[in-house]
């Protein structure tokens, strides 16, 4: 039986922000509430590459199949055929990091609005329990 490897993610919450930290981001808030100083990792620019040589391969395959020459129907058949085995390891991966994605954005989103709720840094290590 045939096994398919895959990277699997797991999001790990980070350290509590420090005091100083806090501090600019609670008056960076104050004079934009829609401040928001966590990096965003695109789950377009990890797959980006991925997405085109699939998409690629579509359109040419769609080309290659009405073109009625039975060397380029192979071709296009055995690459069609390993595009279509690396989507058993692609998908997994993909919802995985979709996941920890999602898990991410939730937990800087909570962490924001207790910044914007909290009095103080020892408030909001309160909050953030």
């Amino acid at each position: 039986m045939a096994t398919f490897q895959y990277t699997s993610y797991k999001y790990n919450r980070p350290e509590l922000l420090n005091e100083n930290e806090y501090l600019i981001i609670k008056e960076e808030l104050k004079r934009n509430p829609n401040f928001y100083p966590f990096n965003s990792n695109s789950f377009l620019d990890k797959y980006k590459i991925i997405f085109m040589i699939y998409g690629i391969s579509i359109v040419l395959g769609f080309f290659l199949a009405i073109i009625e020459n039975e060397t380029l129907n192979i071709i296009f058949g055995i690459i069609g055929f390993f595009l279509f085995m690396g989507l058993f390891s692609l998908v997994p991966e993909i919802i995985s990091y979709a996941i920890v994605m999602i898990r991410r954005r939730i937990y800087y989103k909570g962490l924001i609005s207790r910044i914007k709720e909290s009095r103080d840094y020892n408030n909001l290590k309160e909050l953030m329990k």
